[in-house]
Protein backbone atom coordinates (compact mmCIF):
# COMPACT_ATOMS: atom_id res chain seq x y z
CA UNK A 1 0.00 0.00 0.00
CA UNK A 2 1.33 3.44 -0.97
CA UNK A 3 1.86 5.99 1.80
CA UNK A 4 -0.80 8.30 0.31
CA UNK A 5 -3.36 5.50 0.50
CA UNK A 6 -2.89 4.95 4.22
CA UNK A 7 -5.26 6.46 6.77
CA UNK A 8 -3.65 9.00 9.09
CA UNK A 9 -4.19 8.21 12.76
CA UNK A 10 -3.26 10.51 15.63
CA UNK A 11 -1.79 8.94 18.80
CA UNK A 12 -2.00 11.32 21.77
CA UNK A 13 -0.05 10.07 24.77
CA UNK A 14 1.67 11.49 27.84
CA UNK A 15 4.12 8.56 27.82
CA UNK A 16 6.34 7.65 24.87
CA UNK A 17 10.01 6.69 24.39
CA UNK A 18 12.67 7.78 25.20
CA UNK A 19 10.73 7.67 28.48
CA UNK A 20 11.61 4.26 29.96
CA UNK A 21 8.41 3.95 32.02
CA UNK A 22 6.68 0.82 30.75
CA UNK A 23 3.51 2.73 29.83
CA UNK A 24 5.51 4.19 26.94
CA UNK A 25 5.80 0.84 25.19
CA UNK A 26 2.08 0.43 24.47
CA UNK A 27 1.71 3.53 22.29
CA UNK A 28 5.18 3.04 20.86
CA UNK A 29 4.29 -0.42 19.57
CA UNK A 30 1.16 0.92 17.89
CA UNK A 31 3.17 3.74 16.31
CA UNK A 32 5.73 1.22 15.09
CA UNK A 33 3.40 -1.44 13.67
CA UNK A 34 0.21 0.34 12.53
CA UNK A 35 1.87 1.16 9.22
CA UNK A 36 1.67 -2.56 8.40
CA UNK A 37 -2.14 -2.44 8.55
CA UNK A 38 -3.07 0.55 6.41
CA UNK A 39 -2.43 3.42 8.83
CA UNK A 40 -0.01 6.35 8.91
CA UNK A 41 0.61 7.18 12.60
CA UNK A 42 1.28 10.69 13.90
CA UNK A 43 2.30 10.88 17.58
CA UNK A 44 1.87 13.87 19.91
CA UNK A 45 3.59 13.53 23.28
CA UNK A 46 5.71 15.46 25.77
CA UNK A 47 9.48 15.71 25.78
CA UNK A 48 11.50 13.34 27.92
CA UNK A 49 14.95 14.90 28.15
CA UNK A 50 16.17 12.97 31.19
CA UNK A 51 16.59 9.25 31.90
CA UNK A 52 13.84 8.21 34.33
CA UNK A 53 15.63 6.63 37.29
CA UNK A 54 13.23 7.82 40.01
CA UNK A 55 9.81 9.49 40.23
CA UNK A 56 11.44 12.89 40.48
CA UNK A 57 12.96 12.57 37.00
CA UNK A 58 9.49 12.29 35.42
CA UNK A 59 8.60 15.79 36.65
CA UNK A 60 11.69 17.72 35.54
CA UNK A 61 11.06 20.49 33.06
CA UNK A 62 11.88 19.63 29.44
CA UNK A 63 12.04 22.10 26.61
CA UNK A 64 11.44 24.76 25.53
CA UNK A 65 11.32 23.89 21.82
CA UNK A 66 8.98 21.49 20.01
CA UNK A 67 10.91 18.61 18.46
CA UNK A 68 9.48 17.23 15.22
CA UNK A 69 10.78 13.96 13.79
CA UNK A 70 9.78 11.65 10.94
CA UNK A 71 11.02 8.08 10.62
CA UNK A 72 10.05 5.03 8.56
CA UNK A 73 7.30 4.06 11.02
CA UNK A 74 5.67 7.27 12.22
CA UNK A 75 5.79 11.05 12.55
CA UNK A 76 6.15 12.51 16.05
CA UNK A 77 5.96 15.82 17.91
CA UNK A 78 7.67 16.12 21.30
CA UNK A 79 6.24 19.10 23.20
CA UNK A 80 7.94 21.02 26.01
CA UNK A 81 7.02 19.98 29.54
CA UNK A 82 6.72 22.81 32.05
CA UNK A 83 6.58 21.68 35.67
CA UNK A 84 3.79 23.07 37.83
CA UNK A 85 4.40 24.28 41.40
CA UNK A 86 3.91 20.81 42.90
CA UNK A 87 6.41 19.28 40.48
CA UNK A 88 8.99 22.00 41.15
CA UNK A 89 8.75 21.38 44.90
CA UNK A 90 9.24 17.65 44.33
CA UNK A 91 12.24 18.14 42.04
CA UNK A 92 13.92 20.66 44.34
CA UNK A 93 13.29 19.04 47.73
CA UNK A 94 12.71 15.34 47.00
CA UNK A 95 9.93 12.93 47.95
CA UNK A 96 10.21 13.24 51.74
CA UNK A 97 10.04 17.04 52.27
CA UNK A 98 6.89 19.16 51.93
CA UNK A 99 4.83 16.06 51.20
CA UNK A 100 1.71 17.63 52.79
CA UNK A 101 2.01 20.70 50.56
CA UNK A 102 2.41 18.53 47.47
CA UNK A 103 -0.53 16.41 48.55
CA UNK A 104 -2.72 19.52 48.85
CA UNK A 105 -1.65 20.70 45.39
CA UNK A 106 -2.40 17.23 44.01
CA UNK A 107 -5.87 17.43 45.57
CA UNK A 108 -6.47 20.76 43.85
CA UNK A 109 -5.38 19.30 40.51
CA UNK A 110 -7.49 16.16 40.92
CA UNK A 111 -10.65 18.09 41.78
CA UNK A 112 -10.11 20.88 39.23
CA UNK A 113 -9.39 18.71 36.19
CA UNK A 114 -13.07 17.81 36.12
CA UNK A 115 -13.72 21.42 35.02
CA UNK A 116 -10.55 22.92 33.57
CA UNK A 117 -7.11 22.17 32.10
CA UNK A 118 -5.59 25.17 33.88
CA UNK A 119 -3.67 23.32 36.61
CA UNK A 120 -2.41 20.52 34.34
CA UNK A 121 1.30 20.65 33.58
CA UNK A 122 0.66 18.91 30.26
CA UNK A 123 -2.24 21.05 29.02
CA UNK A 124 -0.15 22.09 26.00
CA UNK A 125 -0.82 18.60 24.60
CA UNK A 126 -4.45 19.61 24.13
CA UNK A 127 -3.66 23.03 22.65
CA UNK A 128 -1.18 21.60 20.15
CA UNK A 129 -3.52 18.76 19.11
CA UNK A 130 -6.36 21.24 18.59
CA UNK A 131 -4.22 23.35 16.23
CA UNK A 132 -2.91 20.25 14.48
CA UNK A 133 -6.42 19.02 13.69
CA UNK A 134 -7.38 22.47 12.42
CA UNK A 135 -4.44 22.46 10.01
CA UNK A 136 -4.70 18.78 8.99
CA UNK A 137 -8.25 17.97 7.97
CA UNK A 138 -7.14 14.58 6.63
CA UNK A 139 -6.63 13.35 10.21
CA UNK A 140 -9.90 12.27 11.76
CA UNK A 141 -8.92 9.17 13.78
CA UNK A 142 -7.54 9.65 17.30
CA UNK A 143 -6.37 7.31 20.05
CA UNK A 144 -5.59 8.82 23.41
CA UNK A 145 -4.16 6.80 26.27
CA UNK A 146 -4.69 7.17 30.01
CA UNK A 147 -3.42 7.41 32.76
CA UNK A 148 -3.44 10.43 33.19
CA UNK A 149 -7.22 10.39 32.78
CA UNK A 150 -7.64 14.08 31.82
CA UNK A 151 -6.31 12.93 28.44
CA UNK A 152 -9.89 11.70 27.89
CA UNK A 153 -11.14 15.23 28.59
CA UNK A 154 -8.84 16.48 25.84
CA UNK A 155 -10.34 14.00 23.37
CA UNK A 156 -13.90 14.81 24.48
CA UNK A 157 -13.33 18.52 23.83
CA UNK A 158 -11.67 17.82 20.48
CA UNK A 159 -14.64 15.73 19.38
CA UNK A 160 -16.96 18.63 20.28
CA UNK A 161 -15.01 20.85 17.89
CA UNK A 162 -14.46 18.24 15.14
CA UNK A 163 -17.68 16.27 14.90
CA UNK A 164 -16.29 13.91 12.25
CA UNK A 165 -13.45 12.83 14.58
CA UNK A 166 -13.49 9.15 15.50
CA UNK A 167 -11.75 8.81 18.83
CA UNK A 168 -10.79 5.75 20.85
CA UNK A 169 -10.01 5.86 24.57
CA UNK A 170 -7.21 3.55 25.67
CA UNK A 171 -7.57 2.51 29.32
CA UNK A 172 -4.26 1.12 30.55
CA UNK A 173 -6.05 0.66 33.88
CA UNK A 174 -9.49 1.03 35.38
CA UNK A 175 -10.52 4.52 36.42
CA UNK A 176 -13.53 5.05 38.70
CA UNK A 177 -14.60 1.39 38.47
CA UNK A 178 -11.52 0.18 40.33
CA UNK A 179 -11.67 -1.18 43.88
CA UNK A 180 -8.94 0.89 45.50
CA UNK A 181 -9.09 4.58 46.30
CA UNK A 182 -6.61 6.05 43.78
CA UNK A 183 -4.69 8.34 46.15
CA UNK A 184 -7.67 9.70 48.16
CA UNK A 185 -9.62 7.32 50.47
CA UNK A 186 -13.29 7.33 49.53
CA UNK A 187 -14.51 7.88 53.10
CA UNK A 188 -12.68 11.21 53.58
CA UNK A 189 -14.10 14.67 52.88
CA UNK A 190 -12.00 15.13 49.74
CA UNK A 191 -12.54 11.54 48.75
CA UNK A 192 -16.31 11.97 48.81
CA UNK A 193 -16.01 15.02 46.57
CA UNK A 194 -13.67 13.24 44.21
CA UNK A 195 -15.76 10.10 43.93
CA UNK A 196 -18.83 12.18 43.25
CA UNK A 197 -17.18 14.16 40.46
CA UNK A 198 -14.98 11.66 38.63
CA UNK A 199 -17.57 8.99 37.78
CA UNK A 200 -19.62 11.77 36.20
CA UNK A 201 -16.59 13.00 34.30
CA UNK A 202 -15.72 9.50 33.10
CA UNK A 203 -19.21 8.95 31.70
CA UNK A 204 -19.36 12.45 30.22
CA UNK A 205 -15.95 12.42 28.59
CA UNK A 206 -16.41 8.97 27.10
CA UNK A 207 -19.92 9.75 25.86
CA UNK A 208 -18.77 10.96 22.45
CA UNK A 209 -16.03 8.36 21.95
CA UNK A 210 -16.34 5.82 19.15
CA UNK A 211 -15.17 2.94 21.35
CA UNK A 212 -12.61 2.20 24.03
CA UNK A 213 -9.58 -0.07 24.29
CA UNK A 214 -8.28 -1.88 27.36
CA UNK A 215 -5.79 -4.50 28.46
CA UNK A 216 -8.04 -7.49 29.21
CA UNK A 217 -11.45 -9.00 28.57
CA UNK A 218 -12.38 -8.43 32.22
CA UNK A 219 -11.59 -4.73 32.02
CA UNK A 220 -13.57 -4.49 28.78
CA UNK A 221 -16.58 -5.94 30.57
CA UNK A 222 -16.26 -3.68 33.63
CA UNK A 223 -15.65 -0.44 31.73
CA UNK A 224 -18.17 -1.23 28.99
CA UNK A 225 -21.00 -1.69 31.47
CA UNK A 226 -20.14 1.61 33.16
CA UNK A 227 -19.75 3.90 30.14
CA UNK A 228 -22.06 1.96 27.80
CA UNK A 229 -19.58 1.86 24.93
CA UNK A 230 -18.15 -1.01 22.86
CA UNK A 231 -14.68 -2.16 23.82
CA UNK A 232 -11.62 -3.58 22.07
CA UNK A 233 -9.41 -5.91 24.13
CA UNK A 234 -5.76 -5.25 23.25
CA UNK A 235 -3.33 -6.91 25.63
CA UNK A 236 0.01 -5.44 26.50
CA UNK A 237 2.75 -7.51 24.95
CA UNK A 238 6.41 -7.86 24.11
CA UNK A 239 8.47 -6.55 21.20
CA UNK A 240 9.93 -9.66 19.59
CA UNK A 241 13.05 -7.91 18.30
CA UNK A 242 14.01 -6.69 21.80
CA UNK A 243 14.82 -10.24 22.91
CA UNK A 244 17.09 -11.26 20.04
CA UNK A 245 20.24 -10.74 22.07
CA UNK A 246 23.20 -12.86 23.07
CA UNK A 247 23.81 -13.45 26.76
CA UNK A 248 26.65 -15.05 28.66
CA UNK A 249 26.14 -18.52 30.12
CA UNK A 250 25.49 -18.40 33.86
CA UNK A 251 27.32 -21.11 35.89
CA UNK A 252 25.19 -23.79 37.54
CA UNK A 253 26.12 -22.57 41.01
CA UNK A 254 24.62 -19.12 40.39
CA UNK A 255 20.86 -18.64 40.37
CA UNK A 256 19.30 -15.28 39.47
CA UNK A 257 15.68 -14.53 40.37
CA UNK A 258 14.58 -11.21 38.87
CA UNK A 259 11.61 -8.97 39.54
CA UNK A 260 11.05 -6.10 37.11
CA UNK A 261 9.48 -2.73 37.85
CA UNK A 262 7.38 -1.16 40.57
CA UNK A 263 6.06 -2.89 43.68
CA UNK A 264 2.78 -1.67 45.16
CA UNK A 265 1.58 -1.96 48.75
CA UNK A 266 -1.22 -4.33 47.65
CA UNK A 267 1.33 -6.82 46.30
CA UNK A 268 2.13 -9.37 49.00
CA UNK A 269 5.80 -9.86 48.17
CA UNK A 270 6.38 -11.09 51.73
CA UNK A 271 4.83 -14.45 50.82
CA UNK A 272 7.72 -15.02 48.42
CA UNK A 273 10.39 -13.37 50.59
CA UNK A 274 9.70 -15.70 53.52
CA UNK A 275 10.31 -18.66 51.23
CA UNK A 276 13.38 -17.03 49.68
CA UNK A 277 15.07 -16.53 53.05
CA UNK A 278 14.74 -20.24 53.86
CA UNK A 279 15.99 -21.22 50.39
CA UNK A 280 19.09 -19.04 50.81
CA UNK A 281 19.91 -20.88 54.03
CA UNK A 282 19.20 -24.28 52.44
CA UNK A 283 21.63 -23.75 49.55
CA UNK A 284 24.26 -21.87 51.56
CA UNK A 285 27.83 -22.64 50.34
CA UNK A 286 26.37 -24.56 47.39
CA UNK A 287 24.48 -22.10 45.17
CA UNK A 288 24.83 -18.32 45.10
CA UNK A 289 21.22 -17.17 44.89
CA UNK A 290 20.54 -13.55 43.97
CA UNK A 291 17.15 -11.83 44.08
CA UNK A 292 17.19 -8.73 41.89
CA UNK A 293 14.55 -5.98 41.92
CA UNK A 294 15.18 -4.00 38.73
CA UNK A 295 13.74 -0.50 38.69
CA UNK A 296 11.81 -1.06 41.93
CA UNK A 297 13.63 1.75 43.75
CA UNK A 298 11.87 4.16 41.36
CA UNK A 299 9.48 4.55 44.31
CA UNK A 300 11.29 5.16 47.60
CA UNK A 301 8.58 3.56 49.72
CA UNK A 302 8.88 0.29 47.81
CA UNK A 303 12.67 0.27 48.19
CA UNK A 304 12.43 0.98 51.94
CA UNK A 305 9.90 -1.83 52.35
CA UNK A 306 12.21 -4.32 50.68
CA UNK A 307 15.34 -3.16 52.47
CA UNK A 308 13.67 -3.50 55.87
CA UNK A 309 12.21 -6.93 55.15
CA UNK A 310 15.37 -8.45 53.65
CA UNK A 311 17.96 -7.03 56.05
CA UNK A 312 18.86 -10.50 57.37
CA UNK A 313 20.00 -11.63 53.92
CA UNK A 314 20.71 -8.29 52.21
CA UNK A 315 23.83 -9.69 50.50
CA UNK A 316 21.51 -11.83 48.40
CA UNK A 317 19.29 -8.94 47.32
CA UNK A 318 19.85 -6.17 44.75
CA UNK A 319 17.43 -3.24 44.42
CA UNK A 320 17.99 -0.71 41.62
CA UNK A 321 16.41 2.44 40.30
CA UNK A 322 15.16 2.40 36.71
CA UNK A 323 17.88 1.44 34.27
CA UNK A 324 18.30 1.46 30.51
CA UNK A 325 15.74 -0.79 28.82
CA UNK A 326 18.35 -2.81 26.92
CA UNK A 327 20.29 -3.48 30.11
CA UNK A 328 17.08 -4.43 31.89
CA UNK A 329 16.18 -6.95 29.17
CA UNK A 330 19.69 -8.40 29.29
CA UNK A 331 19.33 -8.94 33.05
CA UNK A 332 15.98 -10.66 32.49
CA UNK A 333 17.48 -12.89 29.81
CA UNK A 334 20.37 -14.04 32.01
CA UNK A 335 17.99 -14.91 34.87
CA UNK A 336 16.97 -18.44 35.75
CA UNK A 337 13.58 -17.39 37.13
CA UNK A 338 11.40 -14.29 36.68
CA UNK A 339 9.14 -13.30 39.55
CA UNK A 340 5.55 -12.03 39.35
CA UNK A 341 3.50 -10.91 42.35
CA UNK A 342 -0.27 -10.54 42.05
CA UNK A 343 -2.34 -7.63 43.33
CA UNK A 344 -4.56 -8.36 46.32
CA UNK A 345 -8.01 -6.84 46.50
CA UNK A 346 -8.20 -6.14 42.77
CA UNK A 347 -10.65 -7.30 40.13
CA UNK A 348 -8.35 -10.02 38.80
CA UNK A 349 -8.78 -8.53 35.36
CA UNK A 350 -5.43 -6.83 34.84
CA UNK A 351 -1.75 -7.54 34.91
CA UNK A 352 1.33 -5.36 34.63
CA UNK A 353 3.26 -5.18 31.40
CA UNK A 354 6.11 -7.13 33.04
CA UNK A 355 4.05 -10.30 32.59
CA UNK A 356 4.29 -9.97 28.83
CA UNK A 357 7.91 -8.87 28.86
CA UNK A 358 8.71 -12.03 30.79
CA UNK A 359 6.92 -14.04 28.08
CA UNK A 360 9.21 -12.40 25.53
CA UNK A 361 12.28 -13.87 27.25
CA UNK A 362 10.98 -17.46 27.09
CA UNK A 363 12.41 -17.82 30.61
CA UNK A 364 10.59 -19.63 33.47
CA UNK A 365 8.12 -17.45 35.39
CA UNK A 366 7.02 -17.83 39.00
CA UNK A 367 3.77 -16.16 40.07
CA UNK A 368 3.66 -15.90 43.88
CA UNK A 369 1.12 -15.42 45.23
CA UNK A 370 -1.20 -16.15 42.33
CA UNK A 371 -4.23 -14.06 41.40
CA UNK A 372 -6.28 -17.10 40.38
CA UNK A 373 -7.28 -15.06 37.33
CA UNK A 374 -5.61 -13.46 34.31
CA UNK A 375 -1.99 -13.79 35.44
CA UNK A 376 -2.38 -17.46 36.31
CA UNK A 377 -4.35 -18.01 33.10
CA UNK A 378 -1.54 -16.55 30.97
CA UNK A 379 0.99 -18.85 32.61
CA UNK A 380 -1.26 -21.84 31.96
CA UNK A 381 -1.87 -20.90 28.31
CA UNK A 382 1.79 -20.26 27.51
CA UNK A 383 3.13 -23.10 29.65
CA UNK A 384 5.92 -20.78 30.65
CA UNK A 385 6.07 -21.14 34.37
CA UNK A 386 4.67 -21.93 37.77
CA UNK A 387 2.36 -20.42 40.36
CA UNK A 388 1.80 -20.88 44.09
CA UNK A 389 0.00 -19.17 46.94
CA UNK A 390 1.86 -19.83 50.19
CA UNK A 391 5.41 -19.52 51.43
CA UNK A 392 5.62 -23.28 51.94
CA UNK A 393 4.56 -23.95 48.35
CA UNK A 394 7.06 -21.37 47.10
CA UNK A 395 9.85 -22.86 49.23
CA UNK A 396 9.30 -26.41 47.95
CA UNK A 397 9.08 -25.21 44.35
CA UNK A 398 12.22 -23.08 44.62
CA UNK A 399 14.22 -25.94 46.13
CA UNK A 400 13.25 -28.18 43.23
CA UNK A 401 13.93 -25.57 40.54
CA UNK A 402 17.29 -24.47 41.94
CA UNK A 403 18.33 -28.09 42.38
CA UNK A 404 17.30 -28.86 38.80
CA UNK A 405 19.36 -25.95 37.47
CA UNK A 406 22.33 -26.92 39.65
CA UNK A 407 22.31 -30.47 38.23
CA UNK A 408 21.37 -29.79 34.59
CA UNK A 409 22.15 -26.11 33.93
CA UNK A 410 18.56 -25.40 32.94
CA UNK A 411 14.92 -25.47 34.05
CA UNK A 412 12.69 -27.50 31.75
CA UNK A 413 9.44 -26.04 30.41
CA UNK A 414 7.93 -29.06 28.63
CA UNK A 415 4.52 -27.40 28.16
CA UNK A 416 5.81 -24.11 26.73
CA UNK A 417 3.49 -23.16 23.83
CA UNK A 418 5.13 -20.82 21.32
CA UNK A 419 1.90 -20.17 19.44
CA UNK A 420 0.24 -19.02 22.66
CA UNK A 421 3.31 -16.94 23.49
CA UNK A 422 3.33 -15.15 20.14
CA UNK A 423 -0.32 -14.14 20.54
CA UNK A 424 0.99 -11.75 23.18
CA UNK A 425 3.55 -10.10 20.91
CA UNK A 426 3.02 -6.36 20.46
CA UNK A 427 2.86 -6.87 16.70
CA UNK A 428 -0.01 -9.36 16.94
CA UNK A 429 -1.90 -7.13 19.38
CA UNK A 430 -1.47 -4.15 17.03
CA UNK A 431 -2.96 -6.24 14.23
CA UNK A 432 -5.98 -6.94 16.46
CA UNK A 433 -6.30 -3.21 17.19
CA UNK A 434 -6.05 -2.21 13.52
CA UNK A 435 -8.66 -4.75 12.47
CA UNK A 436 -11.09 -3.47 15.12
CA UNK A 437 -10.57 0.20 14.26
CA UNK A 438 -11.19 -0.47 10.59
CA UNK A 439 -14.52 -2.10 11.43
CA UNK A 440 -15.59 0.92 13.48
CA UNK A 441 -14.67 3.52 10.86
CA UNK A 442 -16.01 1.69 7.79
Amino acid sequence: MNQQDKKKILLLSFYFPPCNITASQRMYSWAKYLKNYGFQPVVITRRWDYPIKSQIDAYRECGPEIIHEINDDYEIYFLPYKSNIRDKILVKYGEKRFSKVRRLLTLIEIISFNFTNFFLSYKNLYDFTLNYLKENNDVRILITSAYPFPMFRFAYKLKKKFTDLQWFADYRDLWTTRNDSLFIPKNTFWGKIRWKLEPRSEKKWLSNSTAFISISEKYIDIIGKFINKPGIPVFNGFMEEDYNINIDTVPNNIFYITYLGTLKSIQKIEVFLDAFEKVVRYFKDKVNIKLRFIGTAYEEDAADRLINYTKNYSENVLITKRIDRKKSIKMEMESQLLLLVSYSGGTGGGTGSKTYEYIGTRKPILLCPSDGAIMEDIIKKTGQGFYCNTSDEAYNLLVNLIDEHYKTGTIALPDCNDEARMFFSRKKQTEILATAINKFIE
